[in-house]
């Protein structure tokens, strides 16, 4: 048995946010109709045209352009384990992911690198954009739909655990389908909150991995989900009853909100997610 605790490293200075500018902009968003284009063209891994003939009483639209960290934002990892979660191939609702790359083949390389299956629009004209005017701000740059295009949702369930609870809770009761089990229970142990602090700083947050079985246990990789994040074993083999520090470094690109990702991969058992949360300004 693995147990993890965490501890922050770093002095988090506190700052206030803009609350009414935000309520402001969630009311804007909120039953909008969002504008598609009328000839998006949609590839995955697989292929380069993808024939989108599926029903759908709800949809999920991304947009990623970028102004941001491309292969952060679109996580498509976390998108497929999403659709699994939420059992997609067998329920009336897509994920549409549009992103606009500084190059095609930079989109095209997550695509396959994380063997990607559904629907993927790479926007080089950012169309999707124009046609909607999406905020700075990334939180409103996900939304769940209805079928007339409509705001139910506004948030990324991929980056905000509470917000992916919301989605879960709202497709299942909406569609009449079976609530998925929850697997994002561990999730709780192995999640720090960084607070806000200037951009141009590196905060640290260190996770500490104990082995509480009877036999050795070894790290044989560690992985993050961004080049701004880096994360570095203190041992990477656990004798029984010892314990190992996973030391988390961000860097941020640029000021915004952020939750990143870092997968341990044990020998031998399951890879353990840890997750880092906050905001640069």
């Amino acid at each position: 048995m693995i147990y993890v605790a965490h501890f922050m490293g770093v002095l988090c200075f506190y700052a206030c946010t803009n609350n009414y500018a935000i309520e402001m902009e969630y009311s804007k968003w909120m039953n909008k109709q969002v504008q598609i284009p009328s000839n998006a063209k949609y590839c995955n891994y697989m292929s380069d045209t993808l024939m989108i003939t599926k029903e759908s009483k709800l949809n999920i639209y991304l947009y990623v352009d970028s102004s941001q960290c491309v292969g952060c934002n679109l996580k498509l990892k976390d998108w497929q384990d999403f659709a699994d979660e939420i059992k997609l191939d067998s329920i009336k609702l897509n994920i549409f992911v549009f992103v606009h790359p500084q190059k095609y083949s930079d989109a095209l390389t997550f695509i396959r690198r994380d063997y990607y299956q559904y629907p993927v629009c790479i926007d080089m004209e950012d169309e999707f954009n124009r046609l909607n005017h999406f905020p700075k701000n990334e939180h409103f740059r996900c939304f769940l739909l209805d079928s007339e295009n409509r705001v139910v949702l506004i948030g990324n369930p991929v980056q905000n655990p509470k917000i992916r609870e919301l989605y879960i809770k709202t497709i299942s009761e909406r569609l009449g389908v079976e609530r998925p089990n929850d697997t994002e229970v561990q999730q709780a142990e192995y999640h720090t909150n960084m607070g806000t602090f200037p951009w141009r700083e590196s905060p640290k947050a260190h996770f500490i991995l104990r082995n509480t079985e009877s036999e050795s246990i070894e790290i044989d990789s560690i992985r993050t989900s961004c080049e701004c994040t880096t994360a570095v074993a203190s041992k990477t083999a656990i004798a029984e009853g010892d314990s190992s520090v996973i030391t988390i470094t961000y860097k941020a690109e640029q000021a915004g909100d952020f939750m990143r990702e870092v997968y341990v991969y044990l020998h031998d058992s399951e890879p353990i997610t840890m997750r880092i949360e906050g905001r640069a300004e």
